[in-house]
């Protein structure tokens, strides 16, 4: 049996990722700054630092506790196993296949 999603289960779940990967584009920024000089340990960031990646941090954290919900909700309505929906849209989402054409 096929592995049915919907354009808002997808649009969930890359919002999640694209929150995560600005929340490492952060921590790699903030530890990293200068790719010459010794890396940066999170507890010598300024307060400024500390304080955008927290708000980061719960912003992806709060979407993917909604793509999570959405994932169970959606096999629950679907009859899916959930744990095939969520690797399959996982699969989908960061590892799409490529356009032929």
């Amino acid at each position: 049996m096929a592995i049915e999603l919907t354009d808002e289960l997808i649009a969930s779940q890359q919002a999640a990722d694209d929150a995560h990967a600005k929340l490492i584009d952060l921590q790699n920024r903030f530890t990293n700054p200068d790719d010459t000089e010794a890396p940066v340990p999170a507890r010598d960031w300024a307060d400024e630092q500390r304080a955008e990646w927290d708000a980061q941090q719960q912003e992806w954290l709060r979407l993917a506790t909604l793509a999570q919900a959405a994932v169970t909700q959606h096999a629950k309505d679907t009859q899916q196993p959930r744990h095939e929906v969520e690797a399959t849209l996982r699969k989908l989402v960061r590892h799409p296949e490529p356009a032929t054409g």
